[in-house]
């Protein structure tokens, strides 16, 4: 879904609720950083209770988003019984939005088969990173923003 004109973060996530709710997933927003799961294959580990910041730290990262002009994506990836955990990815530059197809504006994706999600809290997600580590990385996770970079990034 594109919307033409430059919305609020708070409208966006709006969006992209109905968005969730036309394709049958849950409506409640999560925001997560890369710090926040770990997978192999077609299975992902996420953390029960991502950090509050999270939210601020991408809607922070979504203005700058607007502000470059590139584009931007809001994308619903991982879903559990009650929640669907998103981020916010925008392009480093304009080979990179060129790529992504965005025409410098806002798209809401929503992932319709998305890998199987277990919720962890923090210390069997550390355990489960560990052993994720070593069999290899999960491709989709590099397109998702460590929460260190968003802090540097947005200072």
């Amino acid at each position: 879904m594109t919307a033409s004109k430059p919305l609020s973060f708070g409208d966006a996530c709006r969006q992209l609720s109905v968005l969730l709710a036309e394709e049958g997933k849950p409506t409640a927003l999560s925001w997560f950083c890369r710090e926040d799961v770990t997978g192999y294959r077609l299975r992902t580990r996420v953390l029960a209770s991502t950090p509050d910041t999270n939210r601020w730290l991408y809607e922070r990262y979504y203005r700058y988003g607007l502000n470059r002009g590139f584009g931007l994506r809001l994308q619903a990836t991982l879903y559990s019984e009650n929640m669907s955990r998103c981020y916010v990815w925008c392009p480093q530059d304009e080979l990179d939005a060129s790529y992504a197809m965005l025409g410098g504006s806002l798209h809401l994706s929503v992932a319709l088969s998305p890998s199987r999600t277990t919720v962890h809290d923090r210390v069997s997600l550390a355990l489960w990173r560990e052993l994720d580590h070593l069999r290899g990385p999960c491709p989709f996770l590099a397109e998702v923003p460590q929460r260190s970079w968003l802090q540097a990034l947005l200072q």
